[in-house]
């Protein structure tokens, strides 16, 4: 039987304003809001070039906001993610997730959005658990590399 959060994320669908910052080559930022609470999803590419990590944070008036409009955030970090993949066509963004539930939550999603990241080109290649940490490494594939998945 799947956890309640993960039948939320399979089922619940709302899209967000995203407003673009690019601050210098290596670090761009997507932006919303979801009625008291400003998201920022970050995207960093480090030492590997054309590899690029997601992180994403909330500033709420309220603490107690973050939980009721969780969902909503989800959907705009993935929102945010898929059209990040989609403009820059980097080799990998890697998603990390600092928690288990939370990791569980991304896994409902990326399994969910599979179809439209397959789409823009992108694959989950790997599920890499750090400590933990878990990180989600969504690849980029050319046509040509296709037949070999």
């Amino acid at each position: 039987m799947a956890a309640f959060s993960e039948v939320i994320a399979e089922n619940f669908f709302s899209e967000a304003e995203l407003t673009w910052k690019v601050s210098g080559p290596k670090q761009v930022r997507a932006v919303f809001n979801v009625d008291s609470a400003s998201v920022s999803v970050n995207f960093e590419e480090r030492e590997t070039p054309g590899v690029w990590y997601v992180s994403f944070k909330v500033a709420a008036a309220r603490p107690e906001d973050t939980l009721y409009l969780s969902w909503h955030i989800f959907n705009g970090v993935f929102q945010a993610a898929e059209e990040f993949a989609s403009t820059r066509q980097p080799d990998s963004v890697v998603l990390v997730a600092k928690r288990e539930k939370l990791a569980s939550i991304y896994e409902t999603y990326l399994r969910r959005e599979a179809g439209r990241l397959q789409d823009i080109g992108f694959v989950l290649m790997s599920v890499d658990k750090l400590g933990s940490f878990t990180e989600f490494v969504l690849r980029r594939f050319r046509p040509s590399e296709w037949k070999q998945l």
